[in-house]
């Protein structure tokens, strides 16, 4: 079979750009593209965690249960970004809710099929598997950089509010 050309290689989503032919061909078989529109979940927190989803189109926001019932939003993703990475060989579920927002195009590759896949092809089960660590850390490391920007707007925030109480409160006479 003939090699991608660079092109091709470079429409493929950003976790499978330069991954050999083969490698390739094998995760098509082990896939399915899917569209969803705004508003539906492709995730929910508790379900079994059965997929990878790489996103192509469109934003899908990530959110946790913090208690009252209501997911909050925890993240944002879009295209080039991925959710999910299912353990192979046990059963797990998810620990979020992914919603979608506005119109969005995935790749779902199919954790089963991967399995199998891997198992027949142990190299490129080892290959696949350091691209999803590296792709998680990048998300993960994307992720605390949000954090400490929300939390230093909220901190700052607070501290407007304090000064201008302070401010009020020192202009008032007994």
């Amino acid at each position: 079979m003939k090699a991608r050309s660079a092109d091709e290689q470079n429409r493929l989503h950003p976790l499978l750009q330069g991954l050999p032919d083969a490698l390739l061909r094998g995760l098509e078989d082990c896939s399915v593209q899917s569209r969803f529109a705004s508003g539906e979940i492709i995730c929910q927190t508790g379900r079994p965690a059965t997929r990878i989803l790489l996103l192509q189109e469109g934003r899908v926001s990530l959110e946790v249960d913090v208690g009252d019932g209501h997911g909050t939003e925890v993240g944002l993703l879009g295209p080039g970004d991925f959710v999910g990475c299912p353990w192979f060989g046990e059963a797990h579920k998810w620990t979020f809710t992914a919603r979608i927002l506005g119109d969005v195009s995935v790749q779902s590759i199919i954790a089963m099929r991967l399995q199998r896949l891997f198992e027949a092809s142990p190299e490129h089960g080892r290959e696949f598997a350091l691209r999803l660590a590296r792709g998680m850390d990048e998300q993960l490391a994307e992720a605390r950089n949000q954090i400490a920007r929300v939390s230093r707007l909220a901190l700052e925030s607070q501290v407007m509010a304090l000064e201008t109480f302070a401010g009020d409160a020192g202009g008032q006479e007994d």
